[in-house]
């Protein structure tokens, strides 16, 4: 943008009064000001605003010239300034204006040359008539207006530039969009004003906070009506589309709240009549409404409805049910004495519940202290683990149970004859014990059977794995099979989502939807593909599954363990031991060393 800059002219003793030179400089600054600077942009950053990394710095050109510069960060995807541009120039390149003559009469020419004004050409006469007004063009693309008048033959602004441009044509920048503003968007200038280049680019599905309802659900894999938006998730605080894997039979939980069970139906495991050839329904009608956790032992299943209440089903000796008998029971039986249950976690032979007030229920076979009431007598109903009232995690392995604190300390209580407990010091315990050297755990896996010697594992806040406890296969993934009593961490992995543990092997889910298991791989459990059945004692990736967001583990004894994952479909793969069809396959088979999709109902 030109514009003339002027002073005000004085006269000699017969006309007007001349005022001071530094009065004239002031107005000739003024006159300037409102034009605006190239370089500046309404959004604080500048013309090279594009997507970056956070945190990031540079240096860019600026000032009227860009000769400047100006120091910048990344700010969730855009440029921004920090700071004022550091600019030696005092005017733009071949901008002309008119300052007084050196003898007070007529107007000196100046133009500017590399940021400095310099004199062009001679004094020349009044530019106008006294009184006379224009408009000139202004503002950041010269679309806007200034209204002028002469005073004594120069030019003077009257008030500032009339401008409705923010931007300057052919600028670009990049805006926080998309449901909860993590998302980018590209914007470029046009006619002065900021336009959209394109959709938001953002992963998210939905506002955080938001609750799920009949009619954005169907849009969205694995929503329900009890669903919440978690970091742009649907996630169900009731743990929908869940799955379990027992010691030869495996449940599921449809996103409708039915539960499903298929393997080995012996002593009613399955909770409904059937041979276990293929997924059948739980219960009938006392067990009709949504069922929102579900867990699997050695010979029998646990479940929680919708109101808060646990029931059990299977081979109910050593009081595993929890309904105050010893009887095996082919349909869904309540547990007696508890209610507000959040999740239930069945061991091999024994069951535990995490209340909504942070304590924790366990009912069974308590030889080992695995109760964790104090006490070593088996218990027909539920008894309170002590110490612990904030559990944020549970899980019950062979003979021994686990938590997680909401300060993110792991206890474990019960056998400990292989270090599954995570402490140095020897022998079992009948009450919580804390695992050393873990403060950041957000969840906890404890393993089985006893003839493989268990192990246990966690995530911790990184997403990171440590395991400890019995390492006879590499299952605990540190490239050794030397036991240990304390957590060491499992290789390869750094952003686990979820993790299983099974029958001396472990498999995870990474944020990608890989999964990577290690430890035994006698029946194809590591899901490797080929012919090979050699333990791992490093993760090592699952052969065709990139799409996973949640896994399961488990095995009888003796090397039978199996795993099986839900897909972003909502679609179920399993590989590993299959002799009871415990992989939900269509055809029978010994193992599977590949994942194949399991033939559960779909809509």
């Amino acid at each position: 943008m030109q514009e003339e800059t002027i002073r005000l002219r004085s006269r000699t003793a017969d006309g007007p009064r001349r005022p001071s030179l530094a009065l004239s400089t002031l107005v000739f600054f003024a006159a300037i000001a409102g034009c605006g600077d190239d370089a500046t942009r309404p959004d604080g950053g500048d013309a090279g605003i594009s997507a970056c990394d956070q945190d990031a710095t540079r240096e860019r050109p600026c000032g009227l010239n860009g000769r400047g510069l100006q120091a910048q960060v990344c700010d969730r995807g855009a440029w921004v300034n920090q700071g004022a541009c550091i600019d030696d120039d005092i005017c733009i390149d071949e901008d002309r204006r008119y300052v007084e003559c050196a003898d007070d009469e007529g107007a000196q020419p100046q133009l500017c040359v590399e940021g400095a004004w310099v004199d062009d050409g001679s004094c020349i006469d009044d530019l106008c008539e006294h009184g006379e007004e224009r408009v000139i063009a202004c503002g950041l693309n010269g679309n806007g207006t200034r209204a002028q008048v002469c005073v004594n033959g120069f030019w003077v602004g009257d008030g500032g530039c009339v401008d409705d441009d923010v931007c300057v044509d052919d600028d670009e920048r990049s805006l926080a969009c998309g449901y909860n503003g993590r998302g980018l968007r590209t914007q470029r200038c046009v006619d002065g004003d900021w336009t959209d280049v394109g959709e938001c680019a953002d992963s998210d599905v939905c506002f955080d906070g938001a609750m799920g309802d009949l009619e954005i659900c169907p849009d969205f894999d694995l929503c329900t009506s009890v669903s919440h938006c978690i970091e742009g998730r649907w996630v169900d605080l009731f743990d929908p589309m869940s799955i379990t894997a027992g010691g030869e039979h495996t449940c599921m939980i449809r996103h409708k709240g039915e539960a499903y069970c298929w393997g080995a139906s012996s002593s009613g495991r399955l909770g409904a009549p059937g041979n276990g050839n293929s997924p059948v329904r739980v219960g009938s009608g006392n067990f009709n409404d949504f069922v929102r956790s579900i867990g699997a032992g050695l010979e029998h299943t646990c479940a929680v409805r919708s109101n808060g209440t646990a029931w059990c089903w299977g081979r109910g000796g050593e009081g595993r049910l929890g309904n105050g008998q010893i009887l095996e029971s082919g349909i869904p039986v309540q547990v007696s004495s508890i209610t507000n249950v959040v999740s239930v976690h069945a061991g091999d032979i024994h069951t535990c519940a995490r209340l909504a007030n942070g304590r924790i229920s366990c009912w069974g076979l308590n030889s080992k202290g695995q109760l964790g009431d104090n006490g070593s007598d088996n218990s027909w109903v539920p008894v309170q683990v002590s110490t612990i009232d904030d559990a944020i995690d549970v899980s019950a392995g062979d003979r021994y149970t686990c938590a997680v604190r909401s300060n993110g300390t792991v206890w474990c209580w019960g056998n400990n004859q292989y270090g599954q407990l995570g402490v140095t010091s020897a022998g079992q315990s009948n009450v919580p014990l804390q695992v050393e050297n873990l403060t950041d755990a957000i969840a906890v896996r404890a393993g089985g059977p006893k003839s493989s010697g268990p192990h246990t594992c966690a995530i911790r806040s990184g997403g990171t794995v440590w395991c400890w406890g019995n390492n006879q296969y590499g299952q605990l993934g540190n490239e050794s099979t030397t036991n240990s009593n304390v957590p060491v961490q499992a290789k390869n992995l750094t952003d686990v989502v979820d993790l299983a543990v099974g029958d001396a092997f472990a498999c995870a889910v990474r944020s990608n939807g890989q999964v990577w298991c290690w430890g035994r791989n006698a029946n194809g459990q590591l899901g490797q593909g080929g012919t090979s059945t050699a333990s791992r004692n490093v993760p090592t990736q699952v052969s065709g599954i990139t799409d996973a967001v949640a896994v399961t583990a488990g095995g009888g004894d003796s090397g039978t363990g199996f795993a099986c994952v839900i897909r972003k479909s909502g679609r179920m793969s399993c590989w590993g031991t299959n002799f009871a069809r415990q992989l939900g396959y269509s055809t029978a088979g010994y193992y599977s060393t590949s994942p194949n999709l399991a033939d559960i109902p779909q809509d």
